[in-house]
């Protein structure tokens, strides 16, 4: 690790020999920079479509159906990596989602994962046939020696939409 200080380690390499009746020194003083080497970001990819209009993943979501996604983190110089995940402007579980913050080496593989119910639906949608909520994903590296660490953000679009209004009634007979 670096000095904490910034500034270079010295060593001093001190001979002698052992003549008589005065023995000879020589001492050598060495200098030691140690560079930090280049910290890239990790990278966080999701298995939806990504709008780069928007600059994030998008899906739509219908209330009553399952809606998962796989959140990757690689980090090309192989750092240990955090993945946290936020709403914004709500609270994830307030919501029903779900998604466990990870730690550990690249690749890290997660899942997000949201299953909106039909009595949620005034709640969620709020007179509205459809709603959007963002979630942002956040991959931080742990550098060794607290070194400065890089992060990598993204977000996703989540449309929520009302399940098709296409149920035909019943028909009653008297047979």
């Amino acid at each position: 690790c670096p000095n904490p200080s910034g500034e270079n380690y010295l060593m001093d390499v001190i001979v002698q020999d052992n003549s008589c009746p005065v023995p000879l020194y020589d001492t050598l003083r060495v200098e030691i920079e140690i560079l930090v080497p280049p910290n890239d970001a990790p990278e966080i990819t999701t298995n939806t479509d990504f709008n780069p209009v928007e600059g994030c993943y998008e899906s739509r979501v219908v209330i009553g159906e399952g809606f998962s996604l796989q959140v990757l983190i690689d980090d090309i110089n192989q750092d240990t990596v955090e993945v946290t995940a936020f709403g914004n402007g709500f609270d994830l579980g307030e919501l029903g989602m779900e998604f466990e913050d990870q730690v550990g080496l690249p690749i890290l593989s997660t899942a997000f994962t949201w299953n909106p119910q039909c009595e949620d639906i005034d709640r969620l949608l709020n007179g509205a046939d459809s709603a959007e909520y963002q979630v942002f994903f956040v991959a931080n590296d742990r550098r060794k020696c607290d070194l400065e660490a890089a992060f990598d953000t993204t977000c996703i679009n989540l449309v929520l939409i009302a399940p098709s209004d296409s149920n035909t009634a019943p028909i009653l007979t008297t047979d």
